[in-house]
């Protein structure tokens, strides 16, 4: 009641206060912490894919290893959460690198193939489309 008497009253004001109302306001909150974890998310998630095949060709770095396995799960999760098709997308591309490395020198790589095996468990978990 007391707005509508205010509005007759000052109707400049008014005008002046909806018109600034009506502007773009900055990004909430929830819009920085989305970005924030996409962005978190495909680093992890590339840092991981850089650091697990060293991890897993030098196996005297057992450190490596345990990076490269947060860095995964932290990536994932991540992904998961904010980007699920971009997931999908980026573990059919790391298990076909996984796999092509592991044929390229079966002696040497042929750990990579448990890698290569587990990304499209994660692709069937993110949503992508598939034929029956």
């Amino acid at each position: 009641m007391q707005e509508l008497f205010s509005r007759r009253k000052y109707p400049k004001l008014w005008a002046l206060t909806d018109r600034m109302n009506r502007w773009n306001k900055a990004p909430t909150a929830r819009a920085k912490r989305r970005l924030q974890g996409q962005v978190q998310g495909l680093v992890n998630w590339i840092v991981a894919l850089l650091l697990l095949p060293i991890a897993f060709i030098t196996p005297e770095s057992p450190l490596l290893a345990i990076i490269g396995a947060l860095c995964l799960g932290i990536g994932v999760v991540e992904l998961w959460r904010y980007l699920p098709k971009t997931l999908g997308i980026l573990s059919l591309l790391a298990g076909v690198f996984f796999l092509m490395a592991a044929l390229g020198d079966p002696a040497e790589i042929a750990v990579l193939v448990y890698l290569a095996a587990q990304y499209p468990i994660f692709d069937r978990r993110s949503g992508l489309p598939v034929r029956p």
